[in-house]
């Protein structure tokens, strides 16, 4: 087990995060591996920096952050999965692994509009395609945390089911802690059978949290995949309605296009109301245990305070 400080990605140098990721994978991989590896995503990110200290932003915007802090979080992402896939390869039950999903490529270029834009979309879509020697193949979505903290947004999990129905394979995600090298898997039924909570440290976006991880990097060359593959998550009901979705998209029927889209936003909606008003009755229910006498009434207030 390794111990860092507690840093956010984007708060390193690539130096940093350099460091702490050759502690993790190198010695699992191989040191000329990882070299090789670091150089392409160093060369990336100090492309990256040109770019930036020229002025260009990034196509669609940097979600609220700076350029820079924007473009670690992208490239220390990338240089993850790159050293990921490389420990995944040698698993002896997989078959093949391959990258997935529209930014697959990770790379990045300057645009006719002197923009920074990512090959393939901003949507969360699953990292890797995995097959399993025994012909069962699924997906897997990479996530890590470097503070101790440990959330996933519902909003992803909504777009990795879209993933999962739509290819109709199972969807695993793995959590890597960057602090202690640990790890855990965990498929999309975990989080259909827990309730998301009002995540306050992502302006009030319903979160789920993820168990912390507790298996040593090294055991996922020897993960026995199968354990997590639960066919069950086609029963789901918000999976059936994504999958109803993808019929009407491919019989170009745009009457239900329209009517599935806008009764899944309305029931997002009303699944928010009911969570924050739930978030704001307990914090309400929180006060009045704290200060039990905010329940006098104002008449009683100001004749109280009258006959003081």
């Amino acid at each position: 087990m390794f111990n860092f400080e507690e840093k956010r990605l984007d708060e390193m140098e690539f130096v940093e995060i350099s460091s702490r990721y050759q502690t993790i994978f190198s010695d699992l991989i191989g040191k000329n591996k990882f070299e090789k590896i670091e150089k392409e995503n160093y060369d990336k990110y100090k492309l990256l920096q040109e770019y930036i200290n020229k002025g260009y932003k990034f196509k669609g915007g940097a979600m609220g952050r700076s350029p820079i802090t924007y473009g670690r979080n992208m490239l220390y992402g990338w240089f993850l999965e790159d050293l990921l896939f490389y420990l995944l390869s040698k698993n002896l039950s997989i078959n093949l692994i391959e990258g997935f999903g529209d930014d697959s490529k990770h790379d990045f270029f300057i645009n006719d509009k002197n923009q920074i834009e990512i090959y393939g979309s901003k949507t969360t879509q699953p990292d890797y395609i995995i097959k399993l020697n025994n012909g069962k193949e699924f997906l897997l979505e990479l996530k890590s945390a470097s503070k101790g903290i440990f959330s996933i947004k519902k909003g992803n999990i909504d777009q990795l089911s879209k993933s999962c129905a739509y290819n109709g394979k199972i969807t695993l995600i793995l959590m890597i802690d960057l602090l202690t090298g640990s790890y855990d898997l965990k498929g999309l039924n975990f989080f259909k059978s827990n309730r998301p909570f009002v995540n306050q440290r992502m302006e009030g976006q319903l979160c789920y949290d993820f168990p912390v991880p507790k298996n040593e990097i090294k055991n996922l060359i020897n993960e026995n995949f199968n354990e997590y593959l639960d066919e069950d998550i086609f029963n789901d009901e918000f999976i059936k309605k994504l999958s109803l979705l993808k019929i009407a998209e491919d019989k170009n029927n745009q009457l239900y296009k329209r009517i599935i889209k806008q009764k899944m936003r309305i029931e997002k909606l009303e699944e928010e109301l009911n969570y924050h008003n739930e978030s704001i009755k307990q914090k309400i229910q929180e006060i009045k245990q704290k200060h039990p006498l905010t329940t006098k009434s104002w008449l009683d207030i100001e004749k109280e305070l009258k006959d003081i």
